[in-house]
């Protein structure tokens, strides 16, 4: 099945390609809306523009306060707004935000998506459910749309249901991370952590070099208790996120409870040179050097 991204370019044009009817409507209400600079499709193309050079030199949405008060009706500001609303998680003014950019730009996923959001926030886990399922009607082909009807379930208590609509989210999108890691994480919450394991190896053997999948494939024998195999992954996260100290802790505290004081000390070492004022680092060292770990014979070999 060919694959269209769900977050398709902002442009009122394109929106004519995937929802014309519904385009249409919202363009009618972004044109009729009074506002300064929208009174013509040329302004309103060229406040696209700006946003799109914007998105070329990786503004933060808190940057792009002046382009959202010029063009406050945009698409763009819209998803701005909400951005930085879910970052200060503002449920409240983000559900506002994303009714009002449902409304304007029927065409896009990300004001269901952004509500979805709010709603699952708010404990309001019904509405939650009745917007993620209009969501998955409306974008057949977006993934995110999927993982929000099936998070809804498992929110709602339903874990059955939830699985399946795991599965229906897997089949249909096989070549999405984040559809296997929340899957994954669903089954972490109903303690199927064998079903977990397979799911996420199969991420880390698609996406290798990706943390986050490597996080939680770390964290299925750090839950059971299999310290020697969480050491091994979490020791090979150091690897590929090497800017995060909690890595080299855990690591450190998995190689200790699996009895290998040499290999935990390590860790811990290499760790505090990165992170010398990690109180994680700091709690894991004192602890290892108590067990007896060489701690200062791996100081000296480094420093020598």
């Amino acid at each position: 099945m060919e694959r269209v991204n769900c977050n398709p370019p902002l442009s009122i044009w394109s929106g004519l390609t995937h929802d014309p009817l519904g385009t249409l409507a919202g363009l009618r209400r972004l044109m009729t809306g009074g506002a300064d600079g929208e009174h013509s499709l040329m302004l309103d193309e060229e406040g696209h523009q700006l946003f799109e050079n914007a998105k070329r030199v990786r503004y933060m949405p808190s940057n792009l306060a002046a382009l959202s008060a010029q063009f406050p009706r945009r698409p763009e500001a819209l998803q701005v707004r909400a951005s930085v609303e879910q970052e200060e998680k503002n449920w409240a003014a983000l559900l506002e935000t994303a009714d009002e950019l449902r409304q304007r730009c029927p065409w896009l996923v990300m004001g269901y998506r952004f509500g979805g959001t709010a709603l699952r926030a708010l404990k309001r886990y019904d509405e939650a459910e009745d917007l993620a399922l209009a969501a998955v009607r409306r974008f057949p082909l977006c993934s995110g749309a999927y993982s929000d009807f099936a998070l809804s379930a498992g929110l709602r208590g339903q874990h059955d249901e939830a699985m399946r609509r795991w599965a229906i989210a897997k089949r249909r999108f096989p070549d999405h991370m984040w559809t296997h890691l929340l899957h994954a994480r669903a089954l972490f919450e109903v303690k199927q952590f064998a079903e977990a394991d397979v799911l996420l190896s199969e991420a880390v053997s698609l996406w290798p070099e990706e943390w986050h999948a490597w996080l939680w494939y770390a964290e299925v024998p750090e839950r059971l208790g299999h310290w020697q195999e969480a050491a091994g992954r979490w020791k090979e996260l150091t690897r590929i996120q090497s800017g995060k100290s909690e890595p080299y802790c855990r690591a450190a505290r998995a190689f200790r409870l699996a009895g290998d004081l040499q290999s935990a000390a390590a860790m811990i070492v290499e760790g505090g040179y990165l992170f010398p004022k990690d109180a994680a680092i700091t709690a894991e060292r004192g602890t290892i050097a108590t067990a007896g770990g060489p701690i200062e014979t791996y100081e000296q070999a480094r420093r020598g």
